[in-house]
């Protein structure tokens, strides 16, 4: 018999930790790569752009191009400063190519998971914030970001450049919204009296109340 299990979203056609496949793959799975996992419900923000490194190397590039421009290739015969400077110019432009298109090409991601919200800003490997850690998702669109506040950091969590307009900003704060726990209301404790507070206090004391 064929296979009717439904399978996921094209919205999350890719793993938004390791950008494997997930074409064809059952709603509810995890990755067969990392083993990260998702549900019919998951949903990916990915864009590829050139972060430090990248611009590092243009600026590189064009500062070695002047130099070659005008003094020509190296060596620069005894002038021994003047050819490691060249050669240490052209040692950063392929670093920071290599570095740049290895982040454009992982890209920047922000993923709806059922175990929290991954991000990932192109430098690093990113990171999955459980639900029960992360609040109050917000649209903060002077930054074209979404920031939420962190119960075990004083950093906010931000989810940057992912975004190709403030309706997707603003799905991905309702999906989030949909994903924390609810937060059980807090019981009012009565208010008492002075006189009343001091007789809790001798009672836990041990003392007896003089009047």
């Amino acid at each position: 018999m064929p296979d009717r299990r439904p399978t996921i979203s094209p919205v999350l056609d890719k793993c938004p930790q390791c950008n494997y496949s997930l074409k064809g793959l059952p709603a509810n799975h995890i990755c067969p790569e990392c083993g990260l996992e998702y549900d019919e419900r998951s949903e990916r923000y990915a864009r590829r752009v050139w972060h430090g490194a990248g611009l590092l190397a243009g600026l590189a590039a064009m500062y070695l191009a002047i130099i070659i421009r005008d003094e020509g290739l190296p060596p620069y015969g005894t002038n021994w400063d003047k050819t490691g400077f060249v050669l240490v110019l052209l040692l950063v432009v392929v670093w920071g190519l290599w570095r740049g298109y290895r982040s454009y090409r992982r890209g920047v991601v922000a993923a709806v998971l059922p175990g929290g919200l991954f991000v990932r800003d192109g430098r690093g490997e990113g990171k999955l914030h459980p639900w029960d850690t992360v609040s109050s998702p917000k649209v903060m669109w002077s930054h074209k970001s979404v920031t939420l506040d962190r119960s075990d950091s004083m950093l906010s969590v931000i989810v940057l450049s992912v975004f190709k307009s403030r309706a997707d900003a603003e799905r991905l704060v309702k999906q989030i919204q949909e994903r924390l726990p609810a937060v059980e209301p807090h019981e009012e404790v009565p208010s008492e009296s002075p006189d009343e507070a001091y007789a809790r206090w001798c009672a836990e004391q041990g003392f007896k109340r003089v009047e």
